[in-house]
């Protein structure tokens, strides 16, 4: 299933991120598909990620295009791309 979705392609920790990210919006009771890196941060799956290298890895989901900034919002808001929602 991993092969699939081209989950295989990433690091555990990058693994683990896109997790997170994929848990925190689906908790999310407002329906927005976005989500602040402090409350990704909280979620068990990421809870062991030193911050230094949470923020690093999250520059590579960045540029790999399965993260995105969400514009217009405060800094730290960021949700899944279309790509990754897709693979999802």
């Amino acid at each position: 299933m991993e092969k699939d979705f081209g989950m295989h392609e990433l690091s555990r920790n990058e693994r683990d991120i896109v997790l997170a990210f994929c848990a925190c919006i689906k908790e999310n009771k407002s329906g927005e598909n976005m989500c602040s890196t402090d409350v990704v941060r909280s979620n068990p799956i990421v809870k062991e990620i030193s911050q230094p290298t949470f923020h690093r890895t999250l520059k590579q989901l960045i540029k790999r295009g399965l993260i995105e900034r969400c514009e217009g919002f405060p800094m730290g808001l960021y949700r899944l791309s279309d790509r990754a929602s897709g693979q999802l």
